[in-house]
Order: structure tokens, then sequence, then C-alpha cells
């Protein structure tokens, strides 16, 4: 009897389980069938759009008006940027058109949306920041330029927002927007949010600017001194990732400082190093010799200046790498190694007059490196 129960359990357990698997691959197969068809239906709106812009030189509020009922749903909200796409390629002199066409709407919808949860938010500042890539080169008027400040306005306050996607996806868009009003808005807001800064996506958000880099660093120099200390490590980060010497001078005075003030933010002093690597100071030099001849529990400053003194080739710079190459911390001597190879020192003339076991090791090691590294290009070449 206990047998016969086991049995029928595992078959009515193996019946159970065939019909989970089929159920689930039926609903897979119904998902993607009913995205496809939204995604048609939203390419036939965006076609009576382009119709309705031909004939009347503008889009019809009707076809409008049924856009943005589909969209209030975000199942319809997730197959739009895809049927944007798709739209853009059968038509693509049209999609620029199309998309100031549409701005008013999306306006409306981003004003609505502060009702919606915070993943429908999300999704429209990324409906919007894929639109802004769609259109990219078009001319714009000084009536859309307003428009796309008022668009950018109106999803601002999402970069504050305690949802990371919505801060990240609202940040995104209004900088594919390209509007500087709105970006330095954006920035005074996320500087007196409560939330806490992702240092590395706002650096690289702000690398997509369109139009050069210059009118954003007019623009946010007044405001820098005020920011946060996250926030100054974001521009100094982004300052250093872009090649606008001209742009960055007027906020050497401050970013020496930085280096100056052993108080300052960890974080933000080592992207002033980091900053000084990209564009060497004369003013900055001692300070970052400083650095590296200031003996310390963690080493990463040390670490870091290495790297940096190799925008600054001279006598006393190979003589502090050479000295710090018997270090107790083993990255702060192998930045050393590195930088003296990178400056063209003799390696083997150190080696043979080094007296320091740490500092022996360490240039074997890197030399070794550098051969292992020279061999594999030649074979691979």
């Amino acid at each position: 009897m206990g047998i016969r129960l086991l049995m029928f359990v595992c078959a009515y357990l193996c019946v159970c389980i065939i019909m989970f698997d089929a159920a689930f691959v039926v609903h897979q197969a119904a998902e993607k069938y009913l995205m496809e068809w939204r995604k048609k239906q939203i390419v036939d709106m965006l076609s009576a759009q382009l119709a309705s812009l031909e004939q009347r030189g503008k889009v019809s509020w009707l076809v409008q008006l049924k856009m943005r009922r589909r969209l209030a749903k975000a199942d319809w909200l997730n197959c739009f940027v895809p049927a944007v796409d798709s739209f853009a390629k059968q038509h693509p002199e049209f999609a620029s058109m199309l998309f100031y066409q549409s701005v008013d709407m999306l306006t409306s919808m981003a004003k609505k949306s502060k009702r919606r949860p915070p993943e429908y938010q999300a999704e429209l500042a990324h409906i919007i920041y894929s639109l802004n890539k769609n259109k990219t080169g078009a001319d714009r008027s000084q009536k859309q330029l307003e428009k796309l400040h008022e668009l950018a306005e109106s999803i601002i306050m999402g970069v504050t927002d305690k949802y990371a996607l919505l801060r990240a996806n609202t940040f995104g868009a209004i900088v594919s927007i390209g509007n500087i009003r709105a970006i330095r808005h954006a920035l005074k807001i996320i500087n007196y949010g409560d939330k806490e800064i992702n240092v590395k996506l706002l650096s690289s958000e702000l690398l997509e600017l369109e139009g050069g880099y210059g009118d954003i660093l007019d623009a946010i120099y007044t405001d820098f001194s005020q920011y946060c200390c996250a926030l100054k490590t974001c521009l100094i980060d982004f300052m250093s990732l872009i090649d606008y010497e001209e742009g960055v001078k007027k906020y050497v005075p401050e970013i020496i400082s930085v280096l100056d003030d052993n108080a300052q933010n960890d974080e933000m002093r080592l992207a002033a190093l980091r900053f000084f690597h990209k564009y060497s100071c004369a003013e900055a030099y001692p300070k970052i010799m400083k650095i590296l001849n200031t003996r310390s529990a963690d080493g990463t400053f040390a670490a870091e200046a290495a790297i940096t003194l190799r925008a600054y080739p001279c006598e006393e710079t190979v003589a502090a790498l050479i000295e710090q190459l018997s270090d107790r911390d083993w990255y702060v001597r192998f930045n050393c190694a590195d930088s003296l190879l990178e400056l063209k020192v003799d390696y083997e003339q150190i080696i043979e007059k080094s007296d320091d076991k740490f500092a022996r090791e360490m240039l074997i090691y890197r030399s070794e490196v550098m051969l292992l590294k020279q061999k594999r290009g030649k074979e691979f070449g």
C-alpha cells in the first residue's frame, strides 16, 4: 500500500511539473506574441503621425491621444523604444522630426508619471534617453531647445528618488537632452539630496554630453566650491577623462588645495591625483612628491602618486621613485617600478646597484612581465 501511494505521488508530481513547464512555455510564447503585436501597433501609430505631418505639417491630436493612452500602461511603454528603433530604420529622414513633434506628449506623460510607480518613471526616462540618441546631430531651433528644457525639468526630481534605477535613468535622460541649464539644476538637486551618489555612473553619463564640454564646465564653475565631496569627486574624475585642458584650468587652484589637505575626503584626494596625472601642473608637483614620500599605514595615496608622477619626467622624479621601491607596501613598489618603466629608466642598472631585496624583487618581477608581454605581442603580432 505504501509503495503504491508513493508511486502515485511521484506520478502526480511528474504530471504537475510537465503541466507547469507546458504552461510556462505557452506563457512565454504569448508574451512574445503580445510584445510583437504591441510593437506593430506603435509603429502603425508612428506611421499615422508621419502621414499627419506630411499632410498638415503637424501631428494629429487624435493620434497623440491614442498614443498617450497606450503608453500609460507599463507593458506598452516597454515596447516603445524597440518600436521607435524599428520605425527609425524604415524612415531615418523623419526620425528627428517625429521626436520633436512628440516632445509635448513626452512632457505631458512625464508630469503625470509622478503618481506612477518608480519602475514606470524609470522606463519613461529610458525612453527619453533612447529617443534623444536616435536624433543625434539634428539641428535644434530655439523653440525646440525650450521644449527640451521643459521636458528635462518635468523629470528632474527623479535624480533624488530612493529607487536607484530611476535616479540613474533620469540623469542619463537629462544629459542626453543636452540642456546645460537642466544639467546644472540636476547637479544642484543631487548635491542637496540625501541619496548616495554613484560617482562612476555620473561621470560616465557626463561623458556622453553632445556638443563639447566647455559649456558645462563654465556653467558649474561657480557652484563647484559648494558641492559635496562625492559630487566634487565625480566632476574631478569627469575632467580627468576628457581632453580639454583650456576648460579645466580655472579649476586647478581648488583641486591643488584638495591635495594639500589631509583632512579632505580620501576619494576626492585620489581623484585629484588622477587629475594631475592627466593635466600636469608645476604647482602640484611638490605636493605629489610629498604624498609619495609620506609613509602611512595605508599606501593607497603613495601608490596613486607613483602613477601620477609619470607625467613629470625629471631626475628628481626618478630618484624619488627609485627610493620608494623599498616601501613596505607591495602596490607602492609595483607602481614605482611601472612608472620607472614608463620613464624609460634602465632597469638592469638599477637592479645591479640596488642592495634592497624588495626593490630588486619588484624590478625583476616587473621586467619579466614586460618581456612576457613583448613575447606574446610578437607571437600574435
